[in-house]
């Protein structure tokens, strides 16, 4: 099941039976890659989620919190700033992420590799 893949891959594991009744009610089987890679994201990147602030899935699906704003790291904005305010850049790696674009495939390899 779709479901058990989200569940794995998220870090906070409470509340499974609500978060698939959740799951099944809204139907997100759909949307499993863009969540897969808003977690991924937010475990890398958000103070928040570093800082252990991790809200339980459940609340992660009632509240659509993937399109909660993402601070990333300065070397990406750094790096796509030019004209762009922080907002627009913000919403653009929002979007970018929705589609799966290969250059966050790209950012995300570069993360972890210099994480190891």
């Amino acid at each position: 099941m779709i479901f058990d893949t989200f569940w794995a891959a998220y870090p906070v594991k409470r509340d499974k039976k609500k978060c698939r009744r959740i799951w099944s009610r809204r139907k997100m089987d759909s949307m499993i890659e863009m969540l897969l890679k808003d977690i991924e994201l937010r475990i890398l990147h958000d103070d928040r989620w570093k800082d252990g602030y991790i809200p339980y899935p459940s609340t992660y699906l009632n509240g659509d919190r993937w399109e909660d704003d993402l601070k990333m790291p300065d070397l990406i904005i750094q790096k796509k700033r030019n004209d762009e305010s922080e907002r627009q850049l913000q919403e653009r790696i929002a979007a970018s992420i929705k589609r799966g674009d290969e250059e966050m495939k790209e950012y995300i390899a570069l993360v972890k590799e210099r994480r190891q």
